[in-house]
């Protein structure tokens, strides 16, 4: 639970949240998975892979503009080279050893059954998702996919919807169509 570590951080340890929050990392990974065309390479016979790379600067721990927390972004496998001021480095890294420990500490991890054909959401700016082992001779595959956050909220807006003109068909879409998402959940609970 990354929010939860970050909390446990700038409660005990104020100055190693201060670093996690404002020193930027640089995180990478270069891929070859597309072709050119933009097609997912598996999918597109015979196409050469189209090389490109993702790269992004950002603190461990973002805030917001009114400094409360957004997101976490911590990937070992993906850290690049990081342009870091000399005299920063070794506090910053004292600070990162601390949360890569933290993020292995039972107090925030958090065990689920994952049922076979089962489906689960995650918000990929709070969870850290790592993964268990498996009984010998049980195969592993997981599918992963990502959602834009206006596309989960506006599916969520009109399934809100939805669910209040079944309990009340006099409120259909030309009253609620403008409505903000946290008046529409407040009449769908009533």
């Amino acid at each position: 639970d990354g929010l939860a570590i970050a909390e446990y951080v700038r409660e005990h340890h104020p100055e190693e949240y201060k670093l996690l929050t404002e020193v930027q990392i640089t995180h990478s990974s270069r891929n070859n998975i597309y072709a050119k065309n933009g097609d997912y390479r598996a999918d597109a016979e015979g196409a050469d892979g189209a090389t490109f790379e993702l790269v992004h600067t950002h603190p461990v721990i973002q805030l917001d503009e009114h400094g409360l927390f957004e997101k976490v972004v911590q990937s070992e496998t993906k850290r690049g080279v990081c342009a870091m001021p000399f005299d920063t480095y070794h506090k910053f890294m004292g600070a990162y050893r601390m949360w890569t420990q933290l993020v292995e500490d039972e107090r925030f991890i958090k065990h689920f059954d994952w049922p076979e054909n089962a489906v689960v959401v995650t918000n990929n700016w709070r969870v850290l998702h790592g993964r268990a082992s498996v009984p010998p001779g049980m195969a592993r595959t997981m599918c992963f996919g990502y959602v834009q956050r206006p596309m989960y909220e506006n599916r969520y807006r009109l399934l809100k919807q939805l669910e209040m003109t079944a309990k009340d068909p006099l409120m259909d879409h030309k009253w609620l169509t403008r409505l903000p998402n946290q008046v529409l959940s407040q009449l769908v609970h009533q």
